[in-house]
């Protein structure tokens, strides 16, 4: 194997200086308390707490993956995303402001003909 491609088999290189992605990656939200964002680094396992449709196994979270926790629980992003925790769109406002009930005696008014 040469010395600039992976035990993989992919040169490390072209991987590294890769373009960006064409297509836009969305924003994640999670809205439910309690839910954190950890990174997965080292060779210890862990496993996803949701098996996967088709599966009849849980799945690793692997080195480098995203994934959600909640006390002992831990969820790729996937799974995550099948149970509803994550979202692509931010929370709107609990209740909208309604524009015509501002008092209307505090809101500056414009004279066409007052000097600036």
């Amino acid at each position: 194997m040469s010395p600039n491609h992976s035990a993989g088999g992919q040169d490390a290189r072209a991987l590294r200086d890769r373009p960006a992605p064409a297509q836009v990656v969305p924003h994640l939200y999670v809205h439910e308390p309690g839910w954190r964002v950890s990174l997965k680094r080292g060779s210890h396992r862990e496993f996803c707490y949701a098996q996967a449709p088709g599966q009849d196994y849980y799945h690793r979270i692997l080195d480098g993956e995203l994934y959600l926790h909640h006390g002992d629980e831990k969820l790729c992003l996937s799974c995550a995303c099948r149970r509803g925790l994550i979202e692509f769109e931010p929370r709107g406002l609990a209740r909208p402001i309604d524009i015509s009930l501002a008092d209307s005696a505090e809101l500056p008014t414009f004279h066409p003909d007052d000097d600036l």
